[in-house]
């Protein structure tokens, strides 16, 4: 049995011998926080829109995604994406869901200071 992407990568960045300085993973909502903790020593790239799904996240939702990885790494260590796929959705709905994107992870900043 073969391991989910996601578990994959872990597994082969945090190999000693590995220069990896970034992992990407752009998919919300699967990415469980013990992946993003196992990462932690890494620069990690969350998606936090979830492509998949025909509304448009809150601000809030998307900030309680970013407050949830941020439990298991470093601000400075954690940047935000959108789930891969968003040149398949309609312009007005992708330019919403990076608008409640940006506007969440402002809330966080904010908070954090």
């Amino acid at each position: 049995m073969s391991l989910p992407i996601a578990q994959r990568a872990v597994h082969e960045a945090r190999k000693p011998s590995d220069h990896t300085q970034r992992i990407s993973l752009g998919c919300v909502p699967s990415s469980p926080p013990s992946t993003v903790a196992r990462l932690a020593p890494k620069k990690v790239v969350l998606g936090v829109i979830d492509l998949g799904r025909d509304t448009v996240e809150t601000p809030d939702e998307v900030a309680a995604r970013i407050r949830g990885a941020l439990d298991h790494i470093a601000p400075e260590n954690l940047a935000v994406s959108p789930d891969c796929g968003m040149k398949y959705l309609p312009r007005e709905r992708a330019r919403a869901k990076l608008a409640a994107m940006v506007a969440g992870a402002a809330m966080v900043r904010d908070s954090i200071g």
